[in-house]
């Protein structure tokens, strides 16, 4: 003969539930409170060794000087060779740039005519900067550097930047200082040397 099957009544496992989980949330508080409990390592510290002894005194650490502050960078710096003596300098305009331009392009022309005629395969573009000094009624290009270059000839190019560095030209107005970069391009030489 069969049993019959008895229900349990709906929530009695869930009686049983909240007592497990109220036995692990028990356990874990205790095991927190236990490890509180538990004393901190012990340290072993070496005894002292007495001042009257003198090689136990170590030798205090070597002092260390601060590195140098880094100079601000400034467009004049007396003593400097290359750059105006120190004084307050006038903003430069587009106008003493076109100057320079003018000025520093004809400069460069006959070191790139006379490659040209060695060799009319060079490139013919170049990018620099300097920095556009105007000083007592001259203007020079301080500091050329080569940016960018097509030109392929080391020989060609110590040529453009000695002259750019030798260049001078009357300026009118203030003194003053100014970043320049620009491009030189040489097409109009190639032209001339066709026609030759």
């Amino acid at each position: 003969m069969e049993q019959p099957q008895t229900h349990s009544p709906p929530g009695a496992h869930r009686g049983t539930w909240l007592a497990v989980f109220a036995l692990v949330v028990l356990g874990a508080l205790g095991y927190v409170a236990w490890q509180l409990q538990r004393p901190a390592p012990v340290t072993i510290v070496p005894a002292a060794v007495p001042a009257s002894q003198p090689d136990a005194d170590p030798a205090p650490p070597p002092r260390v000087a601060p590195p140098p502050r880094p100079r601000p960078l400034a467009a004049s710096q007396p003593g400097d060779p290359g750059s105006p003596a120190a004084r307050p300098l006038a903003k430069l305009t587009r106008a003493h740039v076109r100057q320079a331009q003018s000025h520093l392009h004809r400069a460069a022309d006959p070191c790139m005519a006379d490659a040209l005629r060695k060799n009319p395969d060079l490139g013919l573009r170049m990018q620099i900067k300097y920095t556009l000094v105007v000083e007592k009624g001259q203007a020079r290009a301080s500091n050329p550097q080569i940016v960018k270059t097509q030109i392929g000839d080391k020989a060609v190019e110590h040529c453009i930047m000695d002259q750019l560095r030798a260049a001078r030209w009357p300026a009118d107005g203030p003194d003053g200082v100014m970043p320049v970069g620009e491009s030189f391009t040489f097409k109009h030489l190639r032209q001339a040397h066709v026609i030759e």
